[in-house]
């Protein structure tokens, strides 16, 4: 939400699609559940969307220019893969095997190192935001790539 505020103060008229039905964990506060029931309840912004998971994860990613996973604690989070398969330009922190997710030089800088530098996370953003769509395009090609070596270097169980 912070990142979104950012981007319309620079001009970038982004719209947020929160995405799943278990956004509560246990380690929120009060003023953050209470937001996150705001959303689920119709929250009054339009620049935010609430889409339950009763849509595949390609359907939902397919809606975004961008796919952004600010997480600050994950193993090796299939979002991110599953937005790069598509051809989606990720912007991601740093956590658990993400970094083993950019491994190309043209999308290193997407990668935001550290996880609780939301400045850093908002300006990465702001500029893959700002890129020409053609240039958008290349970097999804460039994460398709990525997600069929990840492939290659990891197995499934």
């Amino acid at each position: 939400m912070h990142a979104l505020r950012h981007l319309h103060d620079r001009g970038i008229q982004a719209v947020l699609l929160i995405v799943g039905t278990s956004f509560i964990k246990p380690t929120f506060n009060l003023k953050q559940t209470q937001f996150v029931e705001e959303i689920k309840t119709g929250y009054d912004n339009p620049f935010v969307r609430f889409i339950p998971t009763t849509l595949c994860s390609k359907e939902v990613l397919l809606l975004s220019d961008l796919h952004l996973s600010s997480s600050v604690s994950e193993a090796f989070p299939l979002n991110v893969i599953e937005a790069m398969q598509l051809g989606i330009p990720v912007i991601a922190t740093d956590v658990g095997g993400t970094g083993e997710q950019f491994t190309k030089k043209e999308t290193s800088w997407m990668l935001v190192k550290d996880k609780h530098n939301m400045i850093a996370f908002v300006e990465a953003v702001y500029f893959a935001a700002t890129l020409r769509p053609e240039h958008r395009q290349y970097l999804g090609r460039v994460n398709i790539n990525t997600a069929d070596s990840v492939h290659e270097d990891f197995s499934r169980v």
